[in-house]
């Protein structure tokens, strides 16, 4: 079908030190049908992309920060015909 796939739902952060922020999130809805498979997942902080991860995973440990201060995330789903979803509402540390 080749049609990008949903963005990542129910997005969440856990501040779990000054150095160390984790991320979780649910597959797309649309992550489980056959023509629309999630490939993986774009990571991103400040606008900067950080890392891409397999398609299991559903949760990202952040543990190269400095201090937790003010970052921004956000994450993207990438599926197998390499068609990006849009970008989750960012989520701040400062919240």
């Amino acid at each position: 079908m080749n049609f990008k796939p949903d963005k990542p739902e129910n997005f969440k952060l856990h501040i779990a030190s000054n150095k160390v922020v984790i991320l979780a999130w649910q597959v797309p809805s649309d992550g489980i049908n056959p023509d629309n498979q999630i490939r993986y997942y774009k990571i991103f902080r400040d606008e900067n992309l950080i890392a891409g991860i397999d398609n299991i995973a559903t949760t990202f440990i952040d543990s190269t920060l400095n201090n937790v201060p003010n970052h921004r995330y956000n994450i993207s789903a990438v599926n197998y015909f390499f068609k990006e979803s849009e970008r989750t509402f960012p989520i701040s540390t400062n919240n």
